[in-house]
């Protein structure tokens, strides 16, 4: 999981003792979805959550727990606090 996510930033980022408990794939899938996080603009954001979503049912994550999950992912590849938000609230939002 750390490789993953140290990869994909270019930024200055602080790594959290607490990251996110999702499994690797799922990791890899939004990393992947994201791209390079220094060129993630909010036209992104609607793709983002429809990734998101898409691995919550895909994997069959419980939406609470995913949400603040995929938010501490988001804060991890160092997204914007609001991007970060809107993921998370999406996920959340999860019928």
């Amino acid at each position: 999981m750390r490789s993953t996510l140290a990869r994909v930033s270019s930024r200055t980022c602080s790594i959290s003792l607490f990251g996110p408990y999702l499994p690797d794939r799922v990791i890899e899938a939004f990393v992947d979805q994201v791209g390079n996080p220094d060129w993630v603009s909010s036209g992104d954001v609607t793709p983002m959550c429809k990734c998101a979503r898409k691995l919550v049912r895909d994997h069959g994550l419980d939406k609470h727990r995913a949400s603040d999950e995929f938010f501490k992912l988001a804060l991890e590849i160092c997204l914007y606090l609001s991007y970060a938000e809107a993921v998370r609230d999406e996920v959340k939002g999860m019928r």
